[in-house]
């Protein structure tokens, strides 16, 4: 119901508001970690609720089984979700700040070259694969970058150590198959070269 974006109808059916924003529903839509997190959260909410939480359920009213689970979880889905926008919100402005600041200190120092040439061509390639990745994955690389280890970076962006796994190899993996992977290559090569 939150992939396709029904829960907020089946809430306003029943009074309960939700309204996200295009971004909100954007970012829903691509990824399956915060959509299994709000329907996960969700759940342990309805749960928690209700000491015996199918002991009030009895078929003999009318309604299923699923129809009461479902009407339990839209109870709870607004604050569920209106949590997910606040700490979504601070995730966005932790990365905005995290990438600007940490792009601009760390990138320059990172060529390890005295060549000034390199250096600029270097910053481009690091700017270019930085544009290209999308905002999570720009500040996992940041982190990495910064020295933090996986399970570091995955307790400051609240998600799996998995997910941190799966985004950076899903991102080599991009930047491998293109033509900016074989630029950064380049850069790498020529560096080695002057180290040597």
């Amino acid at each position: 119901m939150i992939r396709s974006q029904r829960v907020y109808e089946r809430c306003r059916a029943q009074g309960r508001f939700v309204a996200p924003t295009s971004a909100e529903l954007e970012a829903l839509r691509g990824s399956p970690e915060d959509r299994d997190d709000l329907a996960g959260d969700t759940l342990l909410k309805a749960l928690e609720k209700a000491e015996q939480p199918w002991a009030t359920w009895d078929a003999r009213k009318g309604a299923s089984l699923e129809t009461y689970v479902v009407g339990a979880l839209l109870l709870h889905f607004p604050r569920v979700f209106s949590s997910w926008r606040k700490a979504r919100g601070h995730r966005q402005e932790f990365r905005r700040r995290l990438v600007t600041d940490a792009a601009a200190a760390t990138a320059p120092a990172r060529t390890g070259t005295a060549d000034p040439a390199l250096a600029v061509v270097a910053r481009d390639v690091l700017e270019r694969v930085l544009r290209t990745a999308d905002p999570d994955v720009r500040v996992i690389l940041v982190l990495v970058a910064a020295g933090y280890p996986r399970r570091a970076i995955a307790e400051r962006l609240r998600i799996s150590e998995r997910a941190v796994e799966g985004r950076l190899h899903r991102f080599r993996r991009e930047i491998r198959d293109s033509a900016l992977g074989q630029d950064v290559r380049d850069v790498l090569r020529e560096q080695a070269s002057l180290r040597t």
